[in-house]
């Protein structure tokens, strides 16, 4: 269904300016251009009209911090990279290290990226159900071979945003705008919540597989089995005290739905499996929100320990859709 007219204006929220999309349901998104197009809102009506806050974001005092990557995009990497170490074509590179000795969640987090006018094409494809220009709003960033230690390539990245009736659609453009191939994973890291107690969060996901990690958080075998472990979510299980952070793989991975007793809505997180393969699961320590990451790849996919690396060769082009739902 074709969305309904949305506006976007601009304010500033912690020292960064921010675009706050908004529609004609009252459904509204705010992203900051500066910090790679974070989300740090995503507000959606629910049956009774009552807007939900869907995501546990940072504080303004946490903003520069970054203490979790809330909301944060995850290019030209996502997950972990082993010491921050690579090799590519008989070439050892060397990422910078930003967490633990490993390298994280690439650069994307820290650049600005430049708004697009309406009727700009870079990098751009087929929307459905937002095709008309006033109703997206359009992200772009290049990634100079010269600009990190350790990722000598010619990238770009394309963020598209829109509402509809009772979603927020994000659509991620990755490009190779150099002369030589280049490897990539990318994906987004928002952390979802609900209006009730957290003991009565309910997780579903038909995925029976998983990637097994290990305690330093990379893949220490194949896909697995979820049965009789706690990435099984098939049943709509309580989250209870399950601690996770690994990702879901094969059919029906790319979609979850959160919810609760307590709660008259459900979530529903919803991605493209062309682009992204794998689902992440991750329960912070405050056990306040839960992490449902569309990924591409899983850690230690650069340096062959996972699978999941996408190699693009020059003009080569991949995006895939996120769908954020409101359900009842």
């Amino acid at each position: 269904m074709q969305d309904q007219h949305m506006t976007i204006s601009q304010k500033i929220l912690a020292g960064y300016e921010t675009l706050e999309l908004e529609n004609s349901a009252g459904n509204r998104m705010i992203i900051i251009p500066e910090l790679g197009g974070t989300v740090q809102e995503i507000q959606l009506a629910g049956p009774d009209g009552r807007l939900h806050q869907l995501l546990r974001s940072d504080s303004e005092n946490e903003l520069t911090a970054n203490l979790g990557f809330r909301g944060r995009f995850m290019f030209p990497f996502c997950g972990r990279v082993r010491d921050g170490s690579y090799s590519w074509h008989n070439q050892t590179l060397q990422l910078p290290r930003n967490s633990k000795g490993n390298a994280l969640h690439g650069f994307i987090h820290r650049q600005a990226m430049q708004r697009l006018a309406a009727d700009d094409t870079t990098l751009a494809g087929a929307i459905p159900g937002a095709d008309k220009t006033s109703t997206t709003c359009s992200l772009y960033f290049e990634q100079a071979k010269e600009m990190e230690p350790g990722y000598p390539f010619d990238l770009a990245l394309r963020l598209d945003f829109w509402l509809q009736d009772s979603a927020a659609c994000i659509k991620m453009t990755a490009g190779n705008i150099g002369t030589a191939s280049a490897p990539l994973s990318l994906g987004w890291h928002p952390y979802f919540r609900l209006d009730a107690p957290y003991a009565d969060w309910r997780l579903q996901n038909s995925a029976t597989d998983y990637i097994l990690m290990g305690e330093d958080l990379f893949p220490c075998g194949a896909a697995a089995t979820v049965a009789d472990t706690d990435y099984d979510f098939r049943a709509k299980p309580l989250l209870g005290k399950r601690f996770l952070d690994a990702p879901l793989c094969g059919p029906g991975a790319n979609h979850t739905i959160l919810s609760a007793e307590a709660a008259d809505y459900r979530i529903s997180v919803e991605s493209e499996p062309s682009l992204f393969g794998y689902t992440q699961l991750y329960t912070p320590p405050l056990r306040d929100s839960i992490a449902i990451e569309p990924v591409s790849a899983v850690s230690g996919a650069f340096s062959g320990e996972g699978p999941g690396l996408l190699i693009l060769e020059p003009g080569q082009l991949v995006s895939g859709i996120i769908n954020v739902r409101l359900l009842s």
